[in-house]
């Protein structure tokens, strides 16, 4: 194993878990990256759950991990916010996501006039009317945060469903307009998590199962990677991904980091 790797950063959705089942291997591979004395953090793109949440749902599963060991899109719109100095939102999201703006000091304001920031995370209702009034509001100057652009998420049967990227792409190509975004392939939600556990860039390896957040992300931070997909292949002759690791399941980890 390189010495110079001290941490590892896992993806969780499709990575470790599909929805709240576990995938076979994952904990296996978490406690034998502790025995070998690496830390092991979580990162997720997730907004519809609070970091809290993301948490607790590791434990239940048998990972023992630590709060300040995980992140997720929920707190790193807290961070975003606070290090804009911006304290009154409007929200397109879940409660949960509300909640943790609302608990860190974030106004969240139910009247769209009386802010200039909207953040839109996951929800199932967004309608095309929401569409039609967040376009209108760009239109008008106001400034529309994301907290992803997530293509789709797996489901606990492993079925990809439309995620928040769906919204965000349609809203960007009604109004010509690009969408700053806060999660994973923005080196800023890893920033966040690091910076909470006395680490830096080039002290990581990224391990995730999709290549729009996860890999993307190494990749423009410069950092090594194990890509879990059937297509890593194919995507590193398309995109000259040399510091990329390909494995076709979690439980073959384990060997590559003995190797690596």
């Amino acid at each position: 194993m390189n010495n110079k790797i001290k941490a590892l950063v896992f993806d969780i959705d499709g990575t470790v878990s599909y929805g709240n089942k576990i995938i076979d291997g994952s904990l296996e591979v978490f406690n034998w990256c502790k025995k070998k004395g690496l830390k092991v953090l979580f990162l997720s793109n997730s907004s519809k759950n609070s970091r809290n949440s993301i948490y607790k749902k590791l434990i239940n599963m048998g990972f023992e991990v630590q709060e300040h060991e995980v992140m997720n899109c929920s707190l790193a719109a807290v961070y975003y916010f606070q290090r804009k100095k911006i304290n009154k939102v409007f929200v397109f999201g879940s409660d949960e996501l509300k909640m943790e703006l609302l608990k860190n000091g974030i106004q969240v304001l139910e009247n769209l006039n009386l802010t200039k920031y909207i953040l839109l995370g996951y929800m199932e209702d967004y309608t095309f009317k929401d569409i039609i009034t967040i376009s209108d509001e760009i239109y008008l100057g106001k400034r529309v945060i994301a907290c992803n652009k997530d293509r789709n998420y797996p489901t606990e049967e492993g079925i990809l469903k439309p995620a928040l990227g769906a919204v965000v792409s349609a809203i960007e190509f009604s109004t010509d307009k690009k969408i700053k975004y806060i999660g994973k392939p923005n080196k800023f939600i890893l920033e966040i998590l690091l910076k909470e556990n006395n680490l830096n860039f080039n002290d990581v390896m990224i391990v995730g199962d999709c290549f729009e957040s996860d890999i993307k992300l190494a990749v423009n931070i410069n950092v090594p990677a194990i890509f879990i997909s059937n297509n890593c292949e194919k995507s590193k002759i398309n995109y000259n991904l040399n510091n990329v690791i390909c494995s076709n399941s979690i439980t073959e980890i384990i060997n590559i980091l003995k190797e690596y």
